[in-house]
């Protein structure tokens, strides 16, 4: 990369996102050793630089006194989770992946684990906060930061970005690859967010772990609105076009939330119908209580989603609040509604028709207790535990 390269633009490809972000040499941020950072296995604990960054706002990972090592077994580990750049952790609106990650590093902390944490400006949680030097870092310049910065006496390296770019160097410690998005990578230790992922992505060779939310800190509904609603990126995977046509069969209401990714699909396929229809309504970019407060209400999600679903979020955190959801088999989908088969449908017809009996189906308790016995933050962060544990007793080689 030639050191005259600022200002230009380049265009690459994170699994399922593509960022267009600036382009600055390496040279540009200076060899990092000249910034105090420290190579793997040399002394000085966090690097300087990192230090620098941290400086007024970081807190080291706190040990509660009651706190438990988790049914992972073992005892105390210090931990790096390294993750997009994409967006803070948590997530200030819409990332699904970021509102994850967050889960588990906060379920972590709490368990009395050091967690060390690269993240974008920004990102908050309970570990010690490793900021990248800018906004939209690309993900091979993350591997080389990492690489260069990493704090010494490390137990396991957790890699959440989406193209898994740490397996790309050698370490000293054995890593882990988060795989978020269901395309092939040369990822080391992979581990999918769901058994349909590693069977189709990762051909039965590695490990799954299933999403996990923090139930008690999803309202849960017990009365609900006469609306239904779609959470999403609006992108033609995610299928809001298709929520409208379930919409517009059933004659219902509709809210579809979610940022414009993709200006061009709005303009063709969602701008139009919202003005031909006053019953379709958008919310924009929606966050915190007010994406909760969307999901408590609401008498259904819709999940029509287009592409082979690595997982589904949105369908448990909708159960979460109480709130049923009709989706497309698609990807995880029918794995994570295993308990809920029959809100599993083939067509766009088959959801429009299937919504007129919703209420004989599930109270909103039931729907909640569901995810709390399967998907919740406290199962996923001991099931990483366990592989953390399995890959330091026999690690694989780096």
């Amino acid at each position: 990369m030639d050191s005259g390269a600022e200002g230009r633009v380049r265009s690459f490809r994170s699994g399922a996102r593509e960022a267009r972000v600036p382009c600055r040499s390496l040279l540009e941020l200076r060899p990092l050793q000249e910034r105090g950072a420290h190579l793997p296995g040399s002394q000085g604990g966090v690097p300087q630089h990192a230090r620098r960054m941290l400086a007024g706002r970081s807190v080291r990972a706190r040990q509660p006194a009651n706190s438990r090592s988790g049914e992972g077994g073992g005892g105390h580990m210090r931990i790096v989770l390294v993750t997009p750049s994409t967006g803070t952790i948590p997530p200030e609106r819409d990332g699904g992946t970021e509102r994850v990650i967050h889960d588990l590093c906060d379920g972590l902390v709490e368990l009395g684990h050091e967690v060390y944490q690269y993240a974008a400006h920004g990102s908050r949680a309970r570990a010690v906060q490793l900021p990248y030097p800018f906004r939209q870092f690309p993900e091979l310049e993350i591997g080389r930061f990492v690489h260069y910065s990493m704090p010494k006496g490390i137990d396991i390296i957790n890699d959440h970005t989406f193209s898994s770019v740490l397996s790309q160097y050698s370490w000293d410690v054995p890593l882990v690859s988060s795989r978020h998005v269901p395309y092939l990578s040369q990822a080391r230790n992979p581990v999918y967010v769901s058994e349909t992922m590693l069977k189709t992505i990762g051909m039965g060779q590695g490990h799954y772990i299933h999403n996990g939310i923090a139930t008690e800190h999803y309202p849960l509904g017990e009365r609900k609105q006469d609306y239904l609603l779609f959470v999403g990126r609006i992108i033609p995977d995610k299928g809001a076009a298709q929520a409208i046509d379930v919409a517009e069969e059933a004659d219902m209401n509709l809210v579809i939330a979610g940022p414009m990714d993709d200006e061009a699909y709005f303009k063709a396929l969602i701008e139009p119908r919202l003005k031909r229809n006053p019953r379709i309504s958008y919310a924009g970019p929606v966050g915190g209580q007010k994406r909760q407060s969307l999901l408590k209400h609401a008498r259904c999600l819709l999940f029509p989603s287009q592409w082979q679903e690595p997982f589904g979020l949105a369908i448990i955190e909708a159960f979460a609040c109480g709130t049923p959801v009709l989706a497309l088999d698609r990807g995880a989908v029918r794995e994570v509604l295993k308990g809920y088969p029959s809100f599993v449908c083939e067509t766009i017809p088959e959801m429009a028709r299937k919504l007129h009996s919703l209420d004989a189906w599930a109270a909103p308790s039931e729907l909640r207790k569901y995810v709390e016995a399967n998907f919740h933050r406290r199962k996923m962060v001991d099931e990483y535990l366990r592989l953390y544990r399995h890959c330091i007793e026999a690690p694989t080689p780096s």
